[in-house]
């Protein structure tokens, strides 16, 4: 802007007191659409008609003389006019230069009083918009006259000062997100559109969210030319919205925090994963085909965008709070990292598999604290992260209330314990915190007796399912390859296998019925095969 100003001396022309971009910007819009106006006059002699009779804009180049006139010069320069006054409408009409020709005539009255004569002059005596098939007098007058009046139930509520203020942001689309928190968040709206969209209950898209999430930051990012630090902060703060709005929900009684939840905790994680994914793997890829440093300089950008989004999330108070429903696993969370920092482990030496209660009440933890295991769990961080500063509140020297000293339950199964009926409903009402765990119960859902299997199949649409958040993608999966059990070897006739199954899958069936699951089925992208599945066992 700044070059464009040193060469086309807009700030002498239109007076401006200073040289921001957002100002400059909105006077080179200005300045383009007033040259058409003045170039379409002056090719049908129509300037002797304004106030000053000449256009205001020096002419630098003349080429008219350098052109042999021939019988079709005067089709063309009619071409031309029309193509000009065209291109005005359309600048018009857009709404994007519609916006800052309204921010135009409301910041320079005396400039926009002699542009609107001139464009009157224009609209009623033109013989091109007159004759063209494709001008509308009386749309061009229409859009000149909306374009003064533009947003103008939006400007009530805006001081006309503040568009001052906008202006030297150094951004237009700062306009567009004035209602809507922090500055150029318009940039990232995308983003907040399409959580909405995947939210909608009426709707079970067929692609995962979270392929679809990975390639709509990518292009915002590139887009928009921004560090990997501020997509992924929006990206976070939009998830974050989300889960806000779940607070006080206006869609109806039904609760969806799981599958708000869902998005913030498994499916977002994922898509960071998988843009880190690829900018790591082609740095190894391209640093085995080329010694230079070129790419050692790129390697961890991505990765340490994430690590500057979540320190600056917590900036964001308004946003962390958690949703009543986990509150207790938010304060787990604060617990976990008060224990790491304190070198508190349990019987085994770890810290890990360290059982804690529901409250863990000396820990106040909050959604970040919730981001942060997600990120972790995914090897997206180390737990380097908990000694963060602010992350982990008050001392470190005392042992959160409600922190035993015996195992988790998930330890347990993992040395071999079997399913008893207190073990079982511990491990339904507790998510499992790794892989390793889900495909335990897994291989006893498939292998164990028929009580075993029931007890299998009720733990795995649990806690896991609905909360489960750093291995929900795995736990859906085996649950919808339960659902279609193998026929055995030695079957015959026209007895279905699948009436012995009928109270393993009547479990899964019941278990994975609530709208909550039904939608974050869909979120994970398996709602085709889900369906495929349920034709088959029924």
């Amino acid at each position: 802007m700044n070059s464009i100003d040193d060469i086309l001396h807009l700030s002498e022309i239109f007076g401006l007191p200073n040289h921001e971009p957002g100002s400059i910007l909105l006077a080179f819009v200005f300045s383009i659409v007033w040259q058409l106006v003045d170039a379409s006059l002056d090719d049908e002699g129509l300037l002797e008609l304004t106030s000053n009779k000449s256009s205001n804009w020096p002419h630098d180049m003349e080429i008219d003389g350098l052109l042999k006139r021939n019988d079709n010069h005067g089709l063309l320069e009619k071409a031309n006019t029309e193509m000009a006054i065209t291109l005005i409408q359309f600048l018009l009409q857009n709404e994007v230069t519609s916006r800052i020709l309204h921010l135009a005539s409301q910041n320079m009255p005396t400039h926009w009083e002699d542009f609107s004569q001139r464009f009157s002059v224009l609209t009623t005596k033109s013989l091109v918009v007159r004759n063209s098939k494709h001008i509308n007098p009386e749309a061009l007058t229409y859009l000149a006259s909306h374009t003064s009046k533009f947003l103008e139930r939006e400007s009530k509520t805006i001081p006309r000062g503040e568009f001052h203020a906008l202006l030297s942001s150094g951004s237009i689309l700062a306009l567009t997100s004035q209602h809507h928190g922090t500055s150029g968040s318009a940039l990232w709206l995308p983003i907040d559109l399409f959580f909405e969209d995947i939210m909608d209950g009426t709707q079970a898209a067929a692609a995962s969210a979270v392929e679809n999430l990975t390639g709509l930051v990518k292009a915002l990012q590139a887009v928009n030319s921004t560090t990997w630090h501020d997509a992924f902060l929006a990206l976070w703060l939009a998830a974050l919205r989300l889960v806000q709005r779940e607070r006080y929900p206006i869609e109806g009684p039904v609760p969806r925090t799981d599958t708000f939840l869902c998005v913030l905790l498994s499916v977002t994680p994922l898509a960071v994963a998988n843009i880190i994914e690829e900018e790591e793997s082609q740095w190894i890829d391209q640093s085995a085909s080329s010694p230079s440093n070129q790419w050692k300089e790129k390697k961890g950008k991505c990765r340490q965008g994430l690590v500057n989004s979540l320190q600056q999330l917590g900036d964001y108070e308004s946003l962390l709070t958690p949703p009543i429903s986990v509150q207790s696993v938010a304060n787990q969370a604060a617990a976990k990292a008060v224990m790491f920092i304190s070198g508190i482990t349990n019987g085994s030496g770890s810290y890990e598999n360290t059982s804690m209660n529901e409250s863990a009440s000396g820990c106040s933890g909050n959604m970040r604290h919730l981001v942060v295991e997600a990120c972790i769990s995914r090897n997206l961080l180390d737990t380097s992260a908990y000694l963060w500063p602010g992350f982990v509140n008050g001392g470190t020297n005392q042992v959160p209330q409600g922190i035993a000293g015996n195992v988790s339950c998930w330890s347990l199964v993992m040395k071999g314990s079997s399913l008893t009926p207190s073990l079982t409903n511990s491990l339904i009402t507790t998510p499992a915190s790794s892989l390793a765990e889900i495909e335990k119960i897994y291989e006893v859902a498939t292998t164990g007796s028929e009580d075993e299997k029931i007890a299998a199949a009720s733990i795995l649409c649990g806690a896991s399912l609905f909360r489960g958040w750093s291995i929900q993608e795995h736990v859906i999966i085996f649950i919808v390859t339960l659902l279609s059990p193998q026929a055995p070897a030695n079957i015959s006739g026209s007895y279905s296998h699948l009436i012995n199954c009928a109270p393993f899958l009547n479990v899964l069936l019941v278990g994975i019925s609530p709208v909550d699951c039904v939608q974050i089925f869909s979120l994970h992208g398996v709602v085709g095969l889900l369906t495929l599945t349920y034709f088959h066992v029924l």
